[in-house]
């Protein structure tokens, strides 16, 4: 058959109006998707049950935006965390990997045909079980009229965990965190897949969320790594004022400033409300 299921999706709205053209607030998708990524719409739009009606504004826009580059920074750390990890992890991973992915939390100490692989304990032990309550909660949410909202509210546990091994000391250190890092990120990337996002290409996501943030701004990179270099050269000459002003100027227009970490600026949430 053509349709196997209709269902019945809710109204959209404007800043809590109706949209039409006779208000003036009436815009295309691709007029959106112009200034905006489609995946940050489509994120926005999962925020709210398809049969609820979609509140469309700049804010909720601008921080589905910011979310999405949260998200694709998170995932694609963690795969470059948990692959340089790889090394000293323990033996065994391919088999803790399908056990994990058929509901086994891959705890407890098994033998392989690459030797005895120690039960995980600690961090490790947490995160690979909170991959698999990640699925569960997931599967659920979907299974309850298709509840997208709870079921993308899912992934901000194993994402705060996924920060956890990447930023604090205790997690940079814990043992196994390779493991539990990979059976996180997949526990992510199987969310995505349910809910229609991709899985793969966060660095290719993320450069267009940048290349759409300079769109915004009004800005090129050009114009971008010019102000930064002004920004190094006042803070040299210790002219702290000039510093906060290049950096809150560039904020303003979403562009936030990353002092002392790997990547130069980062896209931010612009406080706007007007549709786009």
């Amino acid at each position: 058959p053509f349709v196997r299921y209709w269902v019945h999706n809710g109204f959209v709205k404007v800043d809590s109006e109706k949209m039409s053209k006779s208000l003036g607030n009436f815009f295309t998708i691709r007029e959106v998707t112009a200034r905006y990524h489609p995946l940050a719409l489509r994120w926005m739009l999962l925020g709210t049950h398809y049969r609820a009606p979609i509140n469309y504004t700049q804010r909720a826009l601008e921080e589905s935006s910011d979310r999405l580059y949260y998200l694709y920074q998170t995932l694609g750390d963690a795969r470059a965390a948990a692959a340089v990890a790889a090394a000293v992890d323990e033996a065994g991973v391919t088999a803790q990997d399908k056990d994990a992915r058929t509901g086994d939390a891959g705890t407890e100490a098994r033998t392989t045909e690459k030797g005895t692989v120690p039960a995980l304990t600690g961090l490790a032990a947490e995160g690979v079980a909170l991959a698999t309550e990640t699925r569960l909660a997931v599967a659920a949410a979907l299974a309850d009229d298709i509840n997208t909202p709870l079921a993308v509210a899912s992934l901000s546990a194993p994402l705060k965990f996924i920060n956890d091994f990447l930023t604090t000391k205790k997690g940079k250190k814990a043992a196994n965190r390779g493991q539990a890092l990979r059976h996180l990120a997949e526990a992510v990337e199987d969310t995505l897949c349910a809910v229609g996002l991709p899985a793969a290409g966060a660095e290719d996501i993320l450069q267009s969320l940048r290349d759409l943030t300079l769109v915004r701004a009004g800005l090129t990179a050009e114009e971008v790594s010019a102000a930064v270099a002004l920004r190094v050269a006042a803070r040299v000459a210790k002219d702290f004022p000039e510093s906060d002003r290049i950096r809150d100027e560039l904020g303003a227009k979403g562009v936030a400033l990353m002092d002392g970490a790997n990547q130069v600026w980062r896209p931010s949430p612009v406080a706007m409300d007007d549709p786009a």
